[in-house]
């Protein structure tokens, strides 16, 4: 699978979003790693994650399903440890790492409450969690027409395969057994054509007309999308 040039670009404007540096680095101090402690980014996408967990002398390893992602990772970040994995079957030992992390992939997975036991399963006492995700259902969209706007945003959640992963997962924390539950909020917002792709496409589904309107909002400037974030971190006692 060929990842397409425009979604990455768009992809790396995101993330390099004042906004969304800081939320990056909220969860690696929620983590709390010393210096060469093991910690693996779960769907770490294009390894920007990792290499900065790197560039805090941890031992950062990328794990994503996709391994045409994996391979811009690698190609970007040749020093790095980035695989090819399944977040519900980690590839490390029981025990291994001191910290996980994953950010804005608990919405797409079949079973967050085994991918977050297995979280439980790799990580050694006193190891750390941070889980960020969307709350999809909360997305806000300026539109002509909220009521139809709405429909298609809870439509959205209802078709992913966790819509409400985000809030559900400091229950699943505490049903697993972690201690020290604790969640933030954060959001960002989106107001240009490009990084608005990067939702609205996947928020639409079928509703082509809602889309268009909303590609016609941000051609003359009216785009406004507000993303809240969840930001959920947990010990393993």
């Amino acid at each position: 699978m060929t990842i397409p040039a425009g979604f990455l670009t768009a992809l790396d404007r995101f993330e390099t979003l004042p906004a969304s540096a800081r939320l990056r680095d909220h969860s690696y101090d929620l983590l709390a790693l010393n210096a060469k402690d093991r910690v693996v980014d779960v769907g770490c996408g294009t390894g920007r994650a990792v290499a900065e967990l790197a560039a805090r002398h941890s031992v950062a390893v990328g794990v994503d399903h996709n391994a045409a992602m994996v391979d811009v990772a690698r190609g970007r970040h040749p020093d790095g440890d980035y695989r090819v994995g399944d977040a519900h079957h980690l590839p490390f030992a029981d025990g291994e790492l001191h910290g996980y992390r994953t950010d804005k992939v608990l919405h797409d997975l079949t079973d967050p409450h085994q991918a977050l036991s297995e979280a439980r399963r790799v990580l050694r006492r006193n190891g750390r969690l941070v889980v960020v995700d969307l709350d999809w259902d909360a997305i806000s969209i300026a539109s002509d027409d909220p009521e139809r706007t709405r429909a298609v945003v809870h439509q959205r959640t209802d078709k992913l395969a966790a819509g409400f992963a985000a809030r559900q997962a400091p229950e699943l924390l505490r049903a697993l057994g972690f201690a020290d539950v604790s969640t933030t909020a954060a959001s960002e917002v989106v107001t240009t054509a490009d990084l608005g792709e990067l939702f609205l496409s996947r928020i639409a589904g079928d509703s082509d007309d809602w889309l268009a309107d909303q590609r016609a909002r941000a051609k003359r400037g009216d785009l406004l999308l507000v993303i809240p974030i969840l930001v959920s971190s947990a010990t393993k006692p």
